[in-house]
């Protein structure tokens, strides 16, 4: 949940100043940390997400379109002080199994995800947890990319809790099918048509009128 409301709001306007590009989807209410109630990016084109955890147990799950996975990235930041300190990051597939997964590797003690050339265009869901709150199968087990559990709910042992900031890249939305611009196209004609008749018809009346 925002409840660092004014601090989210200031990170979006100094996002927004580092790129002319940037932009930044802000966390609604309380995104869920399930699959199912995870919250929906629907802006294209964004390139942060910014949030917070109500506490060191809770985890926020966002479900993103991933547009080209050799280049995608998902990083968290620490520009300001009150931004977490050691957040975990996931990128779930549909069926619950990690694609990526990472407690470190970018600055300091941040999560780092690099996306692969194997890495499919599509539909995927991004986590971030405290250190310590791992996601884990039914079994207890903790889920990352290699060993292809599936992700059942969260370990609730995190250490932390705060708000965040996910700078994103390789994100977008999906290209609507030949089919549906065929479509699209063919409907406008028909629009296009219909108002040219109707003209037609106002202009031929007119004349009669004016006859």
């Amino acid at each position: 949940m925002l409840s660092l409301t004014r601090f989210l709001a200031l990170a979006a306007l100094l996002t927004c100043a580092t790129s002319s590009w940037a932009i930044s989807w802000l966390e609604a209410g309380d995104a869920g940390d399930t699959l199912i109630a995870a919250q929906h990016v629907t802006d294209p084109g964004v390139t942060a997400i910014l949030g917070s955890l109500n506490d060191n147990q809770d985890a926020d799950i966002y479900r993103i379109y991933v547009s080209n996975g050799a280049s995608f990235r998902a990083e968290t930041l620490q520009d300001f002080p009150t931004l977490m300190a050691d957040p975990t990051l996931y990128l779930f597939r549909a069926d619950g199994t990690a694609a990526l997964f990472a407690t470190d590797g970018g600055v300091g003690a941040q999560a780092l995800l690099l996306g692969h050339a194997g890495l499919a265009p599509g539909f995927y869901y991004l986590a971030i947890s405290s250190v310590g709150n791992f996601a884990v199968n039914a079994a207890n087990q903790q889920v990352n990319a290699i060993n292809g559990r599936v992700f059942d709910h969260w370990s609730q042992l995190g250490t932390q809790r705060g708000s965040y900031q996910i700078m994103l890249q390789g994100v977008g939305v999906p290209a609507p099918s030949a089919a549906l611009a065929f479509g699209a196209m063919a409907f406008a004609r028909r629009r296009k048509r219909r108002f040219c008749s109707r003209g037609d018809r106002l202009r031929v009346a007119r004349v009669k009128l004016a006859a």
